[in-house]
């Protein structure tokens, strides 16, 4: 494969199709990262992955919370807002470029879906 998002994108699904049961719904989270191909193989993977009823995709959904007292700032208060992601994921799965590489890699969401890999990836694909 060279140069070719939409192709690595399919391979990614092939990836997370094959380890699918049929009888189980799966969470996904997908992330995409800038630039133009990993946006590409963002909106390819995701279009794939639709394709598959088993295939449920996560959302992340920002809350407004109750404003909390500033500890910088005596007798101020500021708003809090946290990032939800619904359903729980059972896959993240992030797409990435740098520089001419284009990455989808995924990991187990861990103790949080939008950090870091606890555990490091499950796998890693790259192009070229």
């Amino acid at each position: 494969m060279v140069n070719d998002p939409v192709a690595l994108a399919a391979e990614a699904a092939r990836r997370i199709l094959a380890g699918l049961t049929p009888d189980r719904p799966y969470v996904v989270l997908l992330q995409t990262g800038d630039g133009a191909r990993a946006k590409a193989a963002g909106e390819a993977l995701r279009a794939a992955l639709a394709c598959d009823q088993r295939i449920a995709l996560a959302e992340v959904v920002r809350e407004h919370r109750a404003p909390a007292a500033d500890p910088d700032r005596p007798q101020q208060h500021v708003n809090v807002v946290a990032d939800i992601v619904r359903p729980p994921p059972a896959l993240v799965v992030r797409v990435s470029e740098s520089g001419p590489v284009l990455y989808i890699a995924a990991r187990l969401p861990g103790a949080d879906p939008l950090g870091p890999p606890d555990d490091g990836w499950l796998w890693v694909m790259q192009d070229p």
